[in-house]
């Protein structure tokens, strides 16, 4: 498939491999086109348009998808697809790790209609719009844009290197093409009456009609937070349909994590940055005076969160890209991991008793293992290739090897009567994927886990003791046996005190840890990325040397989120970020300040709290104190993603959970009450600028000339601020008519603002009233906010 030429000011045609007279059509089961990857069908500004016809189907269908990037390194590229509820999106990624995608939500996709869409970004007024029939549904200002820097442009289907859900399109998709700038409105409406395929039903938008103001402007759609587009690095692109189903097709792996302003450190209260929403220019040379019209907001609906609903446990992801399947694997991203030759690689970590297990003492070593191909040993064990082990000739508390004859795993324990149980995997791993194992003995039992499944069990038959002063090596074999090393990758590397049921090890093989966890007595997360060190994160301390190992970036089958800390009896010094009702849901729950954050309840209020937190070291450390407000204010922006909350100012704590506990039992009732009444609401600042009138006099005037220039301008600016100061007063008696509960602050001779209190579900009633407000006061510019938790309101 070939592509035209690109001219200045003119689009590229996308050559879907049919002829003209030919319309291609999308099964919704497994067709697709793959367009190579080309930087000029990746422009930093663009339109992109098609024609559409949808013919139905559950969940997301793809329609073109240009991505590269992930969660952890930054969403970049565009989306069009028709999400679950059947509605046409338009989607951008800005490139900025941890931002998810902004995404512009149209009307109803009408089944069997033809349709066009069209899609565009400014890159200097950072820009978005959304066309759906020549009509403008949603607009966004201030929005940052990275093209897709790698993979191919996708139609019909969703980004497949990601391991997504392909997300097959059904129906026809034709005539898409590419300009690298943004077009105008009036020309969106020109090219789709040029370029529809039938007479296309027109589509209204789906928010309320644009002010009479003479104004090619049209209601912006409200932001709805959408899933994220996962993908992956694999590069080699699909030229042709396909006829038969992609070989790797899973389910989406990361839920997005909505686009939340993180609030700047200000004396008091910080607040978000604020982006102004730009109108379009005006078609009329000039633009007639309008007065403001009080725009009566809508009702809010009662007993509605304002976003997309709180994500359950990772088991069943609302939010993941494409989503089809309730269940999905871990999040696979780039982290470091230890890469060993299999020549003279190791790590050592010293001798310690709390790694010397008795024979008796229940205990679970788990790690994630990428074996590499390797060749057949001369060692005449099957199992010959050392994993890990402490062992220095003498009996042994525990091994992992590996065997370079067949690929399968085997764990065994030694004791000086000679006895040697031992448990093997009958399958092999050597499919270059990476793979979890632990080695547990429960009771009187040894069991091997791979990935989480029991492949086999035995018994301990032990009866001497298994104890030794070695050290602990990994890849290597100890100084009284073969040193047999691994080839390969190894990563999360764990020692418990305990065993472990299949059920435990499942909930967290796929998860960091922190170190604190009961029972765990060693844990390397071998994710330093750098150095000859590797860290033991527990109190043991007991950090291991490395010879020789390297570091990499890979792709690990590791959630980057910590697992929710568990309670201690010993902790204190609670820090409080929030207060909510009690969670009927498992929420994400983000770092704190400096670790988890955990969930105290009582009395149907909830508390998120950081244990161990010392206000009083963070006074002394400038660094450290504006970091921690930084991180106080992103974790109430997550959790107000998620929920409504009382979000708290910062260094609220209490001593203990006692304490905690008495407050929240005598503020339950006043706690739910307040949380009732913000329900499905958010803040918004709206910033008033005052402008500076400033006449120039002319050079050449002089005497008398000079001083009437002078005079003149001092009464231009004194009659500028007297229609200044007129415009201010009338903007705050209009809004407070339509706000009643909003917050007036202005300073002498600095910006002022306006605090609202706004029901999400009038976002775009909000925006068409800022249009109006700025339009009337043209002695001022003006800024509106996104979405922020009610700091002022509570």
């Amino acid at each position: 498939m070939k592509q035209q030429e690109t001219v200045a000011g003119q689009p590229k045609d996308i050559d879907l491999g049919y002829p003209a007279s030919a319309t291609p059509y999308f099964n919704g089961t497994r067709d697709q086109i793959d367009i190579p990857y080309a930087a000029d069908i990746n422009p930093t500004s663009f339109t992109v348009e098609m024609s559409v016809q949808f013919q139905g189907g559950r969940g997301y269908r793809a329609i073109l998808t240009s991505v590269s990037g992930s969660a952890s390194l930054g969403r970049r590229g565009y989306v069009f697809c028709v999400n679950a509820a059947q509605q046409w999106q338009f989607w951008l990624g800005s490139g900025q790790i941890g931002i998810p995608w902004i995404i512009l939500t149209g009307s109803k996709a009408k089944e069997d209609i033809w349709t066009h869409l069209a899609g565009t970004y400014d890159s200097l007024s950072q820009t978005m719009a959304f066309y759906i029939n020549g009509q403008a549904v949603g607009q966004y200002t201030g929005i940052q844009f990275k093209p897709n820097d790698r993979h191919p442009l996708h139609v019909g289907a969703g980004a497949t290197e990601a391991g997504a859900s392909s997300c097959f399109f059904h129906g026809s998709i034709t005539k898409v093409r590419i300009w690298a700038k943004a077009l105008s409105s009036v020309e969106i409406q020109t090219l789709t009456i040029e370029r529809s395929p039938e007479t296309a039903e027109p589509t209204s938008p789906t928010s309320i009609p644009p002010l009479e103001v003479k104004q090619p402007e049209v209601p912006i759609t409200l932001l709805t937070p959408i899933p994220p587009l996962e993908v992956k690095q694999p590069e080699v692109p699909i030229t042709s349909r396909t006829s038969t189903p992609p070989l790797e097709v899973k389910q989406p792996e990361v839920p997005i994590t909505p686009l939340t302003p993180i609030p700047p450190l200000e004396a008091k209260q910080p607040e978000a940055p604020i982006t102004p929403l730009t109108p379009t220019p005006p078609l009329e040379a000039k633009q007639p005076e309008v007065p403001i019209t009080p725009l009566t907001p809508t009702p809010p609906l009662e007993a509605k969160q304002p976003e997309a609903p709180v994500k359950p446990p990772a088991t069943t992801p609302p939010e993941s890209f494409f989503e089809e399947s309730p269940t999905k694997e871990p999040e696979k991203s780039l982290q470091p991991v230890l890469m060993f030759d299999g020549q003279d690689d190791y790590v050592e970590i010293p001798y310690s008793p709390t790694l010397d297990f008795a024979k008796a003492q229940d205990f679970a070593i788990e790690v994630w293992l990428k074996p590499d191909p390797m060749e057949e040993t001369k060692s005449k064990k099957i199992f010959d290739i050392n994993v890990l082990e402490k062992w220095v000739g003498t009996p042994f508390p525990y091994a992992i090897r590996y065997s370079s004859k067949n690929c399968r795993l085997y764990a065994s324990r030694y004791d000086d009567e000679k006895k040697n149980p031992a448990v093997s995997c009958l399958e092999p791993i050597n499919d270059q994927q990476f793979h979890h194992v632990a080695f547990v003995k429960q009771s009187s039992q040894l069991y091997l886990y791979v990935d989480g499944v029991e492949m086999a069990s035995a018994n301990d038959t032990t009866i001497g003791t298994t104890q030794n002063n070695s050290p602990l090596y990994l890849s290597r074999g100890a100084v009284g046996g073969e040193r047999n090393f691994f080839k390969g990758q190894i990563a999360e590397f764990r020692i418990w005190n305990s065993g472990r049921s299949q059920a435990e090890i499942q909930a967290d093989m796929s998860r960091r840890l922190v170190g604190n966890e009961p029972g765990l007595v060693g844990y390397w997360p071998l994710n330093e990325g750098n150095g000859d060190t590797v860290s033991d994160k527990t109190k043991n301390a007991n950090h291991g040397q490395i010879t020789g190992a390297t570091w990499k970036q890979v792709e690990v089958p590791i959630d980057k989120k910590l697992l929710p800390l568990r309670l201690s009896a010993e902790l204190s010094n609670f820090y409080i970020y929030a207060f909510l009702e009690t969670p009927a849901t498992v929420l994400e729950l983000p770092v704190g300040i400096s670790d988890r954050v955990l969930f105290i309840s009582h009395a149907g209020v909830s508390a998120l709290v950081e244990p161990e937190v010392s206000l009083e070291s963070l006074q002394n450390d400038d660094e450290r104190l504006i970091q921690a407000v930084l991180s106080h204010d992103q974790v109430i922006c997550e959790l107000f993603r998620q929920t409504t909350i009382l979000p708290l100012r910062f260094g609220t704590s209490f001593a203990s959970k006692e304490s905690l506990l008495t407050h929240l039992e005598s503020h339950a009732e006043k706690y739910l009450e307040k949380l009732r009444q913000l329900n499905g609401k958010a803040e918004y600042i709206l910033k008033f600028i005052p402008r500076i009138d400033e006449p120039v006099i002319k050079p050449e005037s002089g005497g008398k000339q000079y001083f009437l220039a002078k005079k003149q301008r001092y009464q231009t600016q004194q009659e500028f601020q007297i229609a200044q100061t007129a415009e201010w007063e009338n903007a705050v008696h209009l809004i407070t008519q339509i706000y009643e509960s909003a917050i007036v602050v202005q300073q002498q001779g600095e910006e002022a603002r306006i605090y609202l209190l706004v029901s999400r579900q009038d976002e775009p009633l909000l925006a068409e009233q800022f249009l109006a407000w700025q339009k009337a006061c043209s002695r001022w510019e003006l800024q509106l906010g996104l979405a922020l938790p009610p700091y002022h309101f509570i």
